[in-house]
């Protein structure tokens, strides 16, 4: 028997492509879940959108599959830039305990929005 052998290129082009499935995923949830703040977007906008969403939480160590999600979902509540936003600041101490697993993080963040009311639609995409 021999061993499978895959060469780099063809293993890029295979993560290239599941990163294109993730980011559709992401997309389709954003706009089945959040219909009154993604209806005004193209899909190119909202693709544009995730893409630089997937970049800032890898930033913070946010990177499971449903983590990334709902960092796009906090995104788009907040807007796209609420991760530099000194309005966020206190979430943004939160989300910097990067030796805390992302997925408590996140929690602790939504407890947070959720207990001064914060799950405003004051979203900004661009």
């Amino acid at each position: 028997m021999t061993a499978l052998q895959i060469s780099q290129e063809q293993l890029h082009t295979l993560g290239h492509a599941m990163l294109q499935r993730f980011e559709q995923s992401c997309l389709s949830e954003l706009r089945r879940d959040h219909p009154e703040l993604t209806q005004p977007h193209a899909d190119d906008v909202l693709l544009q959108f995730v893409r630089h969403g997937i970049t800032r939480a890898a930033a913070l160590q946010v990177t499971g599959v449903s983590d990334v999600k709902d960092w796009l979902a906090l995104m788009l509540r907040l807007g796209s830039g609420f991760d530099v936003d000194p309005r966020f600041a206190g979430l943004m101490a939160i989300l910097g305990r990067t030796e805390v697993p992302a997925q408590l993080r996140l929690a602790e963040v939504e407890a947070q929005l959720a207990g001064v009311g914060k799950t405003s639609q004051n979203s900004s995409i661009v």
